[in-house]
């Protein structure tokens, strides 16, 4: 009896620490908990420990007032279990930013990850609360957790729109991210084409604005790419080099879009069929 007790007020305090200590993590934001981490990555540590402290305040008072029943409403189990999925997937992101050196180049990729985590995990926290049975309970919860509003937010458009560029330009960021998936240049693999197109587009970008700048201000004429790329030569917009940079591109997309090829075609027919395709992409 004496242990029955020992553990029913163990399990009485522990519960009502952690409803404390969420109530004092979502009154304050969580900027006063501790953390090794500096910038953004300590900061987004703090937003877990909130959150981890109202996980497991919800999973007790949730199961606390279900019992057995609990196993029984899947959907509610299904997001507590949302909940600590993204906790271990989020808390893996920070350690892998710290263990690769807390590079400034992948911070990009952290906020990203870190923004989709916090938002999936709101997300579920308020699903669980909406559809909890026991409302007094529910309403509780919420106070206790989030009292001054839920707070996370989406990535927004500009963080997509960098990440995207992040992940399309060859660099450290990139390898790093993709240090572990196959990688091949041998132009015989589907996957070494698209490697190869990727950088030789990359190094094309560049010039492909200067073109872009220039058929805009009506410097060069020309109503094929061919015509185009004479014109700015002529007028030396762009060098020889730069041309066959182009060029080079140019290949390489062809070789990783061909979706039909058609052998019979002319070589006439061919080169007008691409004409007319860069045109509708210009």
């Amino acid at each position: 009896m004496i242990q029955f007790d020992q553990a029913l007020f163990g399990h009485a305090h522990f519960i009502l620490g952690n409803l404390a200590r969420s109530l004092w993590l979502g009154l304050s934001r969580a900027l006063f908990a501790s953390t090794p981490l500096p910038g953004f990555a300590g900061r987004s540590l703090q937003h877990l420990q909130w959150m981890s402290s109202g996980f497991a305040l919800a999973a007790d008072l949730t199961l606390l007032s279900l019992g057995g029943a609990l196993k029984r409403k899947e959907r509610l189990s299904a997001r507590l279990g949302d909940i600590l999925s993204e906790l271990y997937i989020a808390s893996a992101l920070l350690k892998h930013f710290a263990d690769e050196g807390s590079q400034q180049e992948d911070l990009p990729l952290l906020r990203w990850a870190m923004a989709d985590s916090l938002i999936r995990i709101q997300r579920a926290f308020s699903a669980l609360l909406h559809n909890l049975p026991l409302r007094p309970l529910a309403w509780l919860l919420r106070i206790a957790i989030f009292p001054s509003g839920m707070p996370f937010k989406a990535a927004s458009d500009q963080l997509d729109d960098q990440l995207a560029r992040l992940l399309q330009t060859p660099g450290n960021p990139r390898d790093r991210l993709t240090a572990h998936v196959f990688s091949s240049n041998d132009p015989g693999e589907p996957a070494g084409r698209l490697e190869l197109a990727l950088k030789a587009v990359s190094l094309a970008a560049p010039i492909e604005k200067t073109l872009r700048q220039a058929r805009r201000a009506g410097q060069i004429i020309g109503d094929s790419r061919a015509a185009q790329l004479n014109s700015a030569l002529e007028l030396g917009i762009i060098t020889h080099t730069q041309t066959k940079t182009l060029r080079q591109a140019e290949q390489w997309i062809d070789q990783v879009t061909q979706v039909d090829a058609f052998d019979g075609l002319t070589p006439q027919t061919r080169q007008a069929v691409q004409e007319e395709s860069q045109r509708g992409v210009a």
